[in-house]
């Protein structure tokens, strides 16, 4: 078991509290040694999902030859959508600076400095999540125009890669791809306008090349994802946008691009539900055929049932899969300030139940 496979906790990303230096400090306190990654938690205004966001907004709705189209309503959001206006050509079409880069380097200075004065410890990497470029496109763009679009949201987040991974030292930082409306629109067909337009090879391809973009020296890994809408009820933190039924779409997906990818992959983060602690949604994984050295950590940790769901969870899939980290389902920009140092000492506890 490699170093980097000893660490058992994975924090998705986001992190609800009020800066980068309140995320680096609470994080490192509390499972500093359990990480390999540390992610700036994604504070302020980028908390918000993309299409609220002023800058990223901006920076394609205002691109000549794009214009609003649609509203669309999901979630019980209203969501603007834009395409291409009369005329315009998709190839003569680029993006502004979406802010992914400027945001790592601000938050690079941070982690230096911390790490500097010992808050941070040694070895532990900048975590710096990207959404796929379909991730961005569907919250932006309608569907007619997603297909003719679709390269032009490639080429604008691998800019913003480049500009990640020349700004940061590569032995500092890793990259995390998050994959969601691939999974619940088309894979599982839950948007049936999309299903009908992509098909299940372009998924494929598309995570494959984004991941082997990530130049070699730098940790990459990927969090398969259904979705967070935001709610919750006093026994379940999070609402997907579809509940899996099992964890055999996310395997089969897994197996299919680590199979086409031609770089090392250092991870893949999957969720479970509060309430799937039965051994059929852990069936999958039994197919699973991770690169070498990749580790699988599975977002079992829930705050409403602790240390004791989680065990039972862990058992559950310990039949299938024998070696695992944890985290929780997705992020933890959507929970309570409050409840964040809690949820980080329970991780501690359920990486040392493992």
């Amino acid at each position: 078991m490699t170093e980097t496979m000893t660490k058992r906790v994975h924090l998705v990303g986001s992190v609800s509290l009020s800066s980068a230096t309140e995320v680096f400090e609470q994080v490192a306190a509390r499972v500093g040694n359990d990480i390999a990654r540390l992610s700036d938690g994604e504070t302020g205004g980028r908390a918000m999902p993309f299409f609220l966001q002023a800058g990223l907004t901006a920076a394609i709705t205002k691109t000549p030859g794009i214009i609003f189209k649609d509203i669309w309503e999901v979630a019980g959001l209203k969501i603007n959508l834009y395409g291409l206006a009369p005329g315009a050509k998709a190839q003569d079409i680029e993006f502004g600076v979406l802010g992914f880069a400027e945001a790592a380097k601000t938050s690079y200075l941070e982690f230096k400095r911390l790490r500097a004065a010992g808050r941070i410890p040694a070895g532990v990497r900048l975590q710096v999540g990207l959404p796929t470029p379909f991730m961005m496109e569907v919250g932006f763009i309608t569907a007619t125009d997603l297909l003719a679009l679709g390269p032009v949201f490639e080429r604008a987040m691998l800019r913003e890669l480049a500009q990640i991974a020349a700004s940061i030292p590569h032995g500092d930082l890793a990259i995390q791809w998050d994959v969601a409306p691939e999974i619940t629109s088309i894979l599982e067909g839950d948007v049936p306008t999309l299903a009908g337009i992509f098909k299940r090879q372009q998924v494929v391809d598309s995570i494959a090349k984004i991941t082997d973009a990530v130049p070699l020296d730098v940790q990459t890994g990927w969090h398969f994802c259904y979705g967070d809408t935001g709610t919750s009820t006093e026994d379940r933190e999070t609402q997907h946008f579809f509940e899996p039924r099992d964890l055999g779409v996310l395997v089969a997906l897994a197996n299919d691009v680590c199979a086409m990818v031609r770089r090392p992959v250092h991870w893949l983060h999957m969720p479970v539900p509060r309430i799937r602690d039965d051994e059929a949604y852990f069936a999958p994984l039994k197919d699973l055929h991770l690169k070498p050295g990749m580790q699988l950590y599975l977002g079992l940790v829930h705050k409403f049932d602790g240390l004791e769901g989680a065990r039972r969870r862990i058992a559950a899939a310990k039949v299938f899969y024998p070696e695992f980290g944890v985290g929780t389902e997705c992020g933890l920009g959507r929970r309570k300030p409050g409840d964040i140092p809690g949820l980080l000492d329970l991780h501690h506890e359920i990486a040392c139940a493992l």
